[in-house]
């Protein structure tokens, strides 16, 4: 299955660079297709807090690189609005270069109000975010493609920006992170990969596809050229405690009463056959890129029993 991807998502947050170099190596000599990270300055789920701040995403990813040869790198998303679009697509080739042609250039409109607040000033409203991640795309886009990038926009702009030197790949992969309409409809314009973050679900999927579809019958593009990446939460033969954290982490994830989170959990594949067979179903469903998450002590295991046993 040379077309499906497996990845392994980490992200920084409480994760020393160490730890975070013995994942991705983990990820790598597992046979894993793809390594991807978030890109936040704070604590996702506790911004103020003193602890278990992350890792800034893009040097990380150069030091990554630098210490890998196979396995692609990526983040998963790059948000838009925390950088100037040409230093990101300067920054983004440089990694291209360092990783001699493995990266994958997630974007995405961004979301976390505390962070664009303490790091910008502001949180701007979605309208402006979507903008803003549109002139992104188009620039970034432009400058992986062409030695010299000229765009006028809302928000962003560029005149004659030179990328140089030049990416190792001649088309570096985009992976858009998008769910609502109004951005995928962004996202099939430049999308080799549209990724949302949830487990296998078949009216999920369902609903995912056609939003693609049209998508592209609005923006002209063929919606067999965009892959469709999901997360997949790596699960298997948990302890009673882990058990119960999962069900606490979705309880508060999708605001939902601690029955049905334990409902969930009991319904969710926990053995490399019945993990098999769900993966299976979602590539017959459309599916061709798979993020694990999940503890990187039990990423070798998984690759070791589920992944290659499926490429």
């Amino acid at each position: 299955m040379d077309d499906i991807w497996f990845g392994y998502h980490l992200p920084p947050e409480g994760v020393n660079f160490e730890d975070m170099k013995d994942a991705c190596l983990t990820a790598e000599r597992s046979g894993l297709d793809l390594f991807t990270i978030t890109d936040h300055f704070m604590n996702m789920a506790d911004p103020m807090g003193k602890e278990n701040h992350p890792l800034e995403c893009w040097t990380l990813l150069g030091a990554l690189a630098s210490i890998t040869n196979s396995i692609r790198l990526g983040p998963l998303v790059s948000c838009y609005g925390y950088r100037a679009p040409t230093l990101l697509g300067k920054i983004a080739t440089t990694v291209d270069i360092i990783s001699n042609g493995r990266l994958v250039m997630g974007l995405g409109a961004g979301w976390h109000e505390p962070e664009f607040k303490g790091f910008y000033g502001r949180f701007p409203p979605t309208k402006e975010r979507l903008q803003g991640f549109k002139d992104t795309l188009a620039i970034v886009h432009s400058m992986f493609k062409n030695k010299y990038t000229t765009y006028k926009g809302k928000y962003f702009s560029s005149e004659n920006t030179l990328n140089s030197p030049r990416p190792i790949q001649k088309h570096v992969p985009m992976m858009i992170g998008a769910f609502g309409e109004k951005m995928i409809r962004l996202a099939t314009r430049y999308a080799d990969i549209i990724h949302c973050m949830f487990d296998p679900n078949p009216d999920n999927l369902a609903q995912q596809k056609q939003k693609i579809i049209t998508g592209c019958e609005k923006t002209g593009r063929n919606p067999q050229e965009i892959r469709i990446g999901i997360g997949y939460t790596i699960w298997l033969d948990p302890t009673e405690e882990e058990i119960n954290q999962r069900v606490k982490r979705l309880q508060v994830w999708m605001n939902i009463p601690e029955e049905n989170a334990k409902q969930i959990v009991a319904n969710a594949p926990s053995t490399p056959e019945a993990h098999i067979e769900t993966i299976q179903r979602a590539i017959k469903d459309g599916i061709s890129v798979f993020t694990l998450s999940g503890a990187p002590d039990k990423l070798k295991p998984f690759a070791e029993e589920v992944v290659l046993k499926l490429k």
